[in-house]
């Protein structure tokens, strides 16, 4: 565990709901408003369509599932744990969000020029999905069992991405 563990926690302020669940607000960038994130510096955001908020929450749904957690979309970004924008004004990668403790904490940018980024792409099992999911979990504090980001070890076994490791638990199932 200490492979995927960044070493922090996301900050809900202590808001529970009435299962005790931690609250995590989000927020969806609307056209036009400026998002900083270091890896593009500004972001004129594209604005979120109803299904891909929609595909959002299912994959929200799948860390509700297993942990303690139960994400709320708020009005602003001032309100929000999580500011989600997308853009197609940046490099090639198709995400980023950064882990808590880190610049720009809590801020994820997704390319929606970018392989997946559609209505089949963000359905559950689709590559979109699957990046955005990846994307959340670096905003919840989980790194790469490849490399040592934040406070992570590197999984006994692995040598690089592309390798699966000791028991081969290095791996996007």
């Amino acid at each position: 565990l200490d492979a995927i563990d960044w070493g922090t926690r996301v900050d809900t302020d202590g808001k529970t709901n009435s299962d005790g669940d931690e609250i995590i607000q989000v927020y969806f960038a609307k056209q036009g408003e400026i998002v900083e994130h270091p890896i593009t510096p500004i972001n004129v955001a594209s604005g979120w369509s109803d299904w891909e908020r929609e595909y959002a929450f299912t994959s929200f749904e799948q860390y509700e599932k297993i942990i303690n957690v139960d994400f709320r979309e708020v009005d602003s970004q001032e309100k929000a744990d999580f500011v989600f924008t997308t853009s197609a004004n940046a490099p090639v990668l198709l995400g980023a969000m950064s882990p808590p403790g880190e610049e720009a904490e809590g801020v994820a940018w997704f390319n929606n020029a970018g392989i997946g980024w559609d209505e089949q792409g963000l359905a559950q099992g689709g590559f979109g999905f699957i990046t955005f999911t990846h994307e959340l979990g670096h905003g919840m504090g989980m790194a790469h069992p490849h490399d040592n980001g934040g406070n992570s070890m590197v999984m006994h076994g692995v040598e690089n991405d592309q390798d699966s490791g000791q028991f081969g638990m290095n791996q996007g199932v």
